[in-house]
């Protein structure tokens, strides 16, 4: 399984982690200084795209669609401007969520 936490007001601190259903093997997957990765604030909407092995969040305070490759953990950072969303799906190698400020929906490439 995969959950987010995120720090408390404009802080970094924020982590995705991963474990067994049980909560064993428990492993940090991104965070600030793990892996090599950069901040990470408010992370939300975690979608899992099988076909690419990545995980996907939406970052709404640094306004950010990040991933990570669940093989090798490189992790990519994309800026995609202001919105408000805590809806996102991965589909035919496209990103889509909610922008709640615009009544939108949204995508970019996978």
């Amino acid at each position: 399984m995969f959950w987010s936490s995120f720090a408390d007001s404009y802080n970094v601190g924020g982590k995705i982690e991963m474990s067994w259903m049980d909560g064993t093997a428990r492993e940090v997957l991104a965070a600030k200084n793990v892996n090599g990765n950069g901040s990470i604030y408010w992370p939300v909407s975690l979608t899992y795209c099988k076909e690419s092995n990545k995980l996907y969040w939406l970052d709404v305070l640094s306004q950010t669609v990040d991933s990570i490759s669940l093989s090798d953990k490189s992790r990519e950072t994309r800026k995609i401007g202001s919105f408000f969303s805590q809806t996102m799906t991965v589909l035919a190698g496209n990103i889509y969520w909610t922008d709640n400020l615009k009544n939108t929906i949204v995508y970019t490439k996978a």
